[in-house]
């Protein structure tokens, strides 16, 4: 099962990081990516401001006076957080694909990629094979404007991993706090979310899938999927994300510390 893959994948610490070049089949994906460019004039650097340049030189009888202006730079940014290893690993090319579209689209500002496995607990790894961390905290801190947090990953995991403390499967990651509740916290800092799942929906009956649907809008990692994931980004899809469950596993251990 996907479940016994990851636990044997977790003990063998077979972990690796995703490559950023692979080659896409289709253009479609990248322009989709493309859409979340949010263009402001907040550059230092200036640009001839051609329409207030003639209208300023007319209004002075033809005397020439330049007039300049900031350049429009793209200010969205992407924070990618994706799951490895395990039961993620049949589908390691449509990951790869979508990072290599992320990354060489050419349409965002700054693309930040974390890595974890199965669920989010109290650190995310920025390179994953060589276990090297932050805090959940941190990257949950200071979020700038129009950034855009993707999730991916097939949510598909044992339930104590989602719903119990220490439910992580590796040491180095192990968390008093339930990992349904690390995704919460993500939430709660990112507004602009969605989370990509890289298995069939018929497939996404699975409670721990539907627990973290609740949390974040779930689509399918195809093309179509994608799509859709990038117009809720905008505020033009469909909201497929109901209210953020407080876990049952939070409350016992708040009770537990009074």
């Amino acid at each position: 099962s996907g479940r016994g893959t990851a636990i044997a994948a977790a003990r063998a610490r077979r972990f690796r990081n995703y490559r950023p070049d692979r080659v896409l089949d289709t253009r479609a994906l990248a322009v989709a990516i493309r859409r979340l460019r949010r263009l402001e004039r907040k550059s230092r650097r200036l640009e001839l401001d051609v329409e207030a340049t003639v209208r300023r030189t007319a209004e002075n009888a033809g005397d020439l006076e330049i007039i300049e202006r900031p350049e429009r730079r793209n200010q969205a940014r992407v924070v990618l957080m994706m799951d490895t290893g395990g039961s993620m690993e049949p589908h390691v090319r449509v990951v790869e694909s979508f990072f290599s579209a992320l990354v060489r689209s050419g349409g965002l500002r700054e693309v930040k990629t974390w890595y974890f496995h199965n669920c989010v607990y109290q650190v995310a790894f920025s390179d994953m094979a060589q276990f090297k961390s932050k805090p959940i905290e941190d990257i949950c801190r200071g979020v700038p404007p129009n950034t855009h947090l993707f999730m991916v990953g097939d949510a598909w995991m044992g339930p104590y991993e989602l719903f119990a403390p220490h439910g992580s499967l590796e040491m180095a990651t192990t968390d008093p706090v339930p990992g349904i509740d690390r995704l919460a916290q993500l939430a709660a800092a990112y507004p602009k979310r969605v989370w990509l799942n890289p298995i069939p929906d018929n497939w996404w009956n699975a409670d721990t899938i539907g627990a973290v649907g609740q949390i974040f809008p779930m689509y399918p990692m195809t093309l179509e999927g994608i799509v859709e994931a990038v117009a809720t980004l905008l505020g033009k899809g469909d909201k497929r994300a109901g209210r953020v469950p407080r876990s049952v596993w939070a409350d016992a251990l708040a009770n537990a510390k009074l």
